[in-house]
């Protein structure tokens, strides 16, 4: 109730504002102030890290600013494209620091109605946001499509069931840049990396992959008994050292997978800052999960992944190239999940797909990415 009272309070605030003030698609030459808005999960904000060295790459000299999440500050400290994060920490306080910030161009990455309208109150004279087309959003509220019409943005269409990562450099053409390179970009401090080499320390013969048994979103969790199958069969099986990963709120399945191994393993979990963890993950030879933060991690520092995904469907955002595999159910199916909408599902066919997954399929994507690794040296 207070979120929707907030959107309507901003809404009519825009409504006021429209007569004074020209279209948000204003462009005078190169950015040299931009602001890129991206209040979404780790793993979104992983994908969006293409759009800043895009952004660098086409204009060297532009300062580039994040708007997001006290978590994803810590995620992007280091990052060489960016020069100032923003952490969303209260609408009046928020607007303060656009005002201060004189953006000529606020990049909106997903539907964000509240981004969208502080900077709009903001005074930013180019604002770009997305408008999903190719299936059902809840993104595309009656609130959100009005504020695009009062607001005179400049919009970008967001496909669904195409790459995400693709889709958020669209939102970079009004302003010159036609920008197609996806690849991630992530950097950690020399502390973090000196703390990695003590807890995996490099043996002959001897491989690190890291397991992550919960997801950002439970019902898309594979199950941490298969997680402890699987890390099973790869330490019998491979020379694998088992490495789990999680978080607090991943403590029950941590515990829970972990009352299922018989093999020597390594438990990080709640042991690490976001700074260690990616250096550890970045210190791995594989990483496994359900579709969580990690993956993407683990995809922009190079280590190989297999994303178990379930009814997520896999054209969105799974990592992809020849370091990577996806493990989806046989058969013809329906994915259930998207970027742009994760609710509104058949739980009984999204559990359906899940169970559909078996550790051996796991073990078989994990065992040929272990093998490529040796002999290609991946």
């Amino acid at each position: 109730m207070k979120h929707s009272l907030a959107i309507f309070g901003l809404w009519i605030l825009c409504a006021l504002t429209r007569p004074f003030r020209p279209p948000a698609k204003k462009i005078s030459g190169q950015p040299r102030r931009v602001l890129i808005v991206q209040m979404a999960k780790l793993g979104d904000m992983v994908c969006t890290t293409p759009l800043f060295r895009a952004v660098k790459k086409a204009y060297p000299g532009a300062h580039v600013a994040v708007l997001g999440n006290s978590l994803n500050r810590a995620l992007l400290e280091y990052n060489s494209d960016i020069d100032a994060y923003l952490v969303f920490d209260g609408l009046w306080r928020v607007y303060k620091k656009i005002r201060k910030g004189k953006f000529d161009t606020a990049v909106i990455v997903e539907p964000d109605i509240v981004s969208a309208a502080l900077s709009y109150l903001s005074l930013v004279p180019h604002i770009a946001v997305p408008r999903v087309v190719g299936g059902r959003t809840p993104f595309e509220s009656v609130w959100y499509r009005s504020l695009r019409g009062i607001a005179g943005f400049s919009v970008a269409l967001h496909r669904m069931h195409h790459y995400a990562p693709g889709e958020y450099l669209r939102l970079l053409e009004p302003i010159g840049i036609q920008a197609t390179d996806t690849a991630k970009h992530l950097q950690f401090s020399d502390a973090a990396l000196q703390k990695t080499r003590e807890i995996l320390p490099k043996q002959a013969g001897l491989r690190y992959v890291g397991i992550s048994p919960s997801s950002g979103d439970k019902v898309k969790n594979w199950g941490s008994v298969n997680f402890a199958v699987l890390a099973n069969r790869l330490a019998e099986r491979l020379s694998v050292r088992p490495v789990i990963f999680g978080a607090e709120r991943d403590r029950e399945e941590v515990e829970e997978m972990k009352k299922g191994m018989r093999c020597e393993y390594l438990d990080l979990s709640e042991k690490l800052s976001l700074d260690e963890l990616k250096a550890a993950i970045a210190h791995l030879d594989l990483f496994v999960a359900s579709d969580t933060g990690p993956v993407y991690i683990a995809e922009a520092f190079g280590i190989p992944t297999v994303d178990v995904l379930g009814p997520v469907d896999e054209r969105e955002q799974a990592p992809r190239g020849e370091k990577h595999l996806r493990v989806v159910p046989p058969g013809p199916r329906v994915p259930q999940m998207f970027i742009m909408n994760s609710e509104g599902y058949d739980l009984a066919e999204l559990k359906r797909q899940l169970s559909a997954i078996s550790p051996e399929m796991v073990y078989e994507a994990c065992a040929a990415l272990l093998t490529k690794k040796d002999t290609l040296q991946l």
